[in-house]
């Protein structure tokens, strides 16, 4: 038994739309082919890298970063985006394409780190101290979350009514 004969083990942490949709081989299971699927998550998150570091301001508003606040509810917007084509088609390839992109764009585009370095920050300089910084960090979660909520209800509508207005052709 060669290299090309030994059985490849699942990857089993995959999300179930990271499976191939045929085998390649009769005697053997169908694999995901992760190395495809991880070359174009970092392929996504590369993406992400070089738009907020060629193309994004820096913007401050006392001693809070308004861009990467921006960044970080801008980002929920798009994995909102990507979530709800997602579950709207039924087209394997789109599923992975929107789970890489959420898993690699996304991933890079928000930063959860800047988020506690933003509130250490603020709880360090801002008069009110850890109230303030726990205050940051509730409101920026709660508007990621309206954010993605927005995209996902705002899309989920557009793509019934499409599908309903091709039902009454």
């Amino acid at each position: 038994m060669d290299a090309t004969d030994t059985p490849h083990e699942p990857l089993t942490m995959l999300p179930h739309s990271c499976w191939p949709l045929e085998q390649t081989d009769r005697t053997q299971r169908a694999y995901p082919r992760w190395t495809e699927l991880l070359t174009q998550t970092i392929a996504w998150g590369c993406v992400a890298e070089c738009l907020t570091s060629v193309f994004c301001p820096i913007a401050t508003y006392g001693a809070i970063d308004v861009s990467a606040s921006g960044l970080n509810i801008i980002g929920a917007f798009l994995s909102g985006v990507a979530y709800a084509i997602e579950d709207n088609s039924n087209d394997m390839r789109l599923q992975i394409l929107c789970a890489s992109f959420q898993a690699g764009f996304v991933g890079v585009f928000t930063s959860f780190t800047f988020t506690v370095e933003q509130a250490a920050a603020l709880a360090a300089t801002s008069p009110r101290g850890r109230l303030g910084a726990a205050a940051f960090i509730a409101s920026l979660f709660g508007m990621q979350l309206c954010a993605f909520g927005l995209a996902v209800s705002t899309l989920s509508r557009v793509v019934g009514a499409l599908r309903s207005t091709e039902r009454e052709r």
